[in-house]
């Protein structure tokens, strides 16, 4: 049994969110007194879908309204669901979580699906610090950029005023030419 593409895309949102505001996450868990040990995306993850799982209508509430008011620019810009999400508003997205929460079937098969919900989490969560990094090593690049311009343009003028100078001391340094001295009287 394969994901809903609204799943998939609610699962990559709570990825998302985990990285960028993990300390949130952690402390709706603790209100439902799930604890995690570690700021790990994987404990975080699996701690979510264990609140997911267990802990019923007013997590999955508590974690839309979480999703809904940290995420939204990000579900605006990366997500066509966000305008279903929208319209429906925080009962959509709760009801979203609940069906996650709902999936009947055997044992394996909610395994397998906790899984693929997990391995959707980490995904997401893995290609958003993977963007961070490009994104601050692209910044460090141009500021390096920058700096190699300015040091040439220093170098360019230095070089300039260093020859300008040379030119001076030696043409001052020249006797006048005997053509151009002015005879005595």
């Amino acid at each position: 049994m394969s994901q809903s593409n609204n799943q998939l895309q609610l699962f990559q949102s709570i990825g998302q969110l985990i990285v960028e505001d993990g300390e949130a996450v952690r402390l709706l868990l603790s209100k439902f007194g799930i604890k995690v040990n570690s700021d790990k995306v994987k404990d975080l993850s699996r701690a979510v879908l264990y609140g997911i799982d267990k802990k019923g209508k007013q997590f999955h509430y508590k974690l839309a309204a979480l999703l809904l008011s940290q995420r939204a620019d990000y579900l605006k810009t990366t997500h066509s669901a966000y305008d279903s999400f929208a319209d429906g508003g925080l009962g959509l997205v709760a009801g979203m979580i609940g069906s996650v929460a709902n999936l009947v079937g055997a044992k394996q098969q909610k395994q397998l699906q906790q899984q693929q919900a997990r391995s959707a989490i980490l995904s997401q969560a893995l290609a958003f610090k993977k963007a961070e990094q490009d994104r601050l090593l692209l910044e460090k690049q141009r500021q390096l950029n920058t700096k190699k311009k300015i040091n040439w343009t220093k170098t360019a003028i230095s070089m300039a005023l260093a020859l300008g100078v040379v030119f001076l001391l030696v043409k001052l340094s020249r006797p006048i030419h005997p053509s151009v001295t002015p005879k005595p009287h």
